[in-house]
């Protein structure tokens, strides 16, 4: 077993590229089968085989495409339809049914030597910034959002930004690494979606009613205007939901965390 950098040699001909995810080294079925010297997709056989053993976020990720920057450090390609990453805790549940000689021996080097080796993981600091390309779209993102919320959309793109700056540790969104981005894009499509059914579920209706009784009566958008409807907003609005509530129902409650 040989290690140099960032790379593990299993044996005498597996070499793998230590991949990091969210501050944890995981493994993909490729690899799997690349150490146990298995053919291609027996991992991922054994994977959905046993999908019920397997709990998200403790045995495995799922990475979605829009994460894919984060990934490209460690040469790892993240197809449109996503993929699964296997934590350590996944790998030794999933290489129970490897009985071979050669299973034992490969588990063994590869929680020694892949998941418990340091590595100098790509840190946001080192890795290159965001294109330009990229941060155009992150603007955009941001304000598709923001855009929806149109009585206050100034100051929601002021959380948004800050919540990125804040969570990254950012004087400038410019200064986003591109390993990071595909994880900032992923939350802000959550986000994004989630803002959009609460749209739907409370602000549209309050628009149609304002359309209804100002509009339709021709009568000019002045700032008294405004106030009367926000003060029928306050009033026909119902108690303060619960955010937390609503976000987990559409999956961004950890993301959001």
């Amino acid at each position: 077993m040989a290690v140099n950098n960032n790379t593990v040699t299993i044996g005498h001909t597996a070499k793998l590229n230590i991949v990091v995810y969210r501050n944890e080294k995981v493994l993909t079925f490729g690899m799997i089968d690349k150490a146990h010297a298995r053919k291609e997709d027996t991992a991922k056989k054994r994977f959905f085989e046993n999908k019920k053993r397997f709990i998200e976020g403790k045995h495995y990720h799922m990475v979605q495409y829009a994460e894919a920057e984060a990934l490209k450090p460690y040469g790892v390609e993240v197809p449109p339809r996503g993929l699964t990453l296997i934590t350590k805790r996944g790998y030794l549940l999933l290489v129970k049914s490897f009985t071979d000689d050669l299973a034992w021996e490969v588990q063994e080097q590869l929680v020694d030597f892949y998941f418990e080796r340091t590595v100098q993981a790509i840190s946001s600091s080192e890795a290159p910034e965001i294109t330009h390309v990229q941060y155009e779209k992150l603007i955009q993102k941001i304000g598709m959002i923001a855009g929806m919320l149109r009585w206050n959309s100034g100051t929601a793109k002021r959380h948004l930004t800050n919540k990125i700056r804040f969570d990254y540790n950012l004087n400038n969104l410019r200064d986003l690494s591109r390993e990071d981005y595909g994880e900032v894009m992923a939350t802000l499509q959550m986000i994004d979606r989630f803002t959009y059914q609460n749209w739907l579920r409370f602000i549209k209706p309050l628009e149609e009613q304002y359309i209804k009784d100002f509009l339709c009566e021709r009568k000019p958008l002045t700032g008294t205007i405004k106030k009367q409807w926000r003060k029928t907003f306050e009033v026909k609005f119902p108690s303060v939901p619960d955010w937390p509530k609503l976000a987990s129902e559409v999956g961004i409650e950890a993301a959001l965390n």
